[in-house]
């Protein structure tokens, strides 16, 4: 199998790129007129009016977490359903594990109370265990959401990330006890074999 300098099969490269190559032309449309490139929620507004009642059949591929906070899940299930293409696939982590009848959507369970894990956030999605600053035994803990209004949880959080909760800044996992924002995927290896065979079907 030929391989490029990153790794990574040339075949895929090329897949990859043919697939960016659609993106292009579903978006253009959508270029600045006038000179002006428009705002990104503008442009946001615009693209989700125009796919809003079609299909396409771009490949697709998501990760994504139940519980985040930042990015709407119902949006992200409601582009996933649009997307035709048989390759198309998303893993969700949920901690709650809704029932979701779609080949398309692969649920993996994110509530790992052994590992002191109540959900996944979509910080932690990308990176592994092993990170040296951000995994398991990296050196950062995400303690910000205490900052600054109660000094007492951040300073105890940062001191002793050992006895802090790890998640998503839900509700519900704030008043569980003290929590730190969870910066790592202990699944990633799934990560990674849900995206190979995605790119193998290109």
């Amino acid at each position: 199998m030929l391989k490029a300098n990153n790794g990574m099969d040339v075949n895929s490269i090329a897949a990859s790129f043919r697939v960016c190559t659609k993106v292009e032309v579903l978006i253009s449309p959508l270029e600045p007129r006038g000179g002006s490139f428009p705002s990104g929620w503008a442009l946001t507004q615009e693209l989700n009016e125009k796919l809003q009642h079609r299909t396409f059949d771009i490949p697709v591929f998501i990760a994504a977490s139940a519980e985040d906070t930042t990015v709407s899940t119902a949006a992200t299930l409601q582009f996933m359903r649009r997307a035709s293409h048989p390759a198309s696939h998303m893993l969700l982590y949920s901690a709650d594990l809704p029932a979701i009848s779609s080949d398309k959507i692969e649920l993996v369970n994110s509530f790992m109370p052994d590992e002191r894990i109540l959900s996944f956030s979509h910080t932690s999605i990308v990176m592994p265990e092993t990170d040296t600053y951000y995994g398991s035994s990296g050196m950062y803990c995400n303690c910000l959401h205490y900052y600054p209004d109660d000094m007492e949880k951040y300073s105890a959080c940062i001191r002793h990330p050992e006895q802090a909760l790890l998640g998503e800044l839900t509700q519900k996992n704030l008043a569980a006890g003290m929590l730190c924002r969870l910066m790592y995927n202990p699944k990633f290896a799934q990560l990674e074999t849900a995206l190979q065979r995605f790119m193998d079907k290109l």
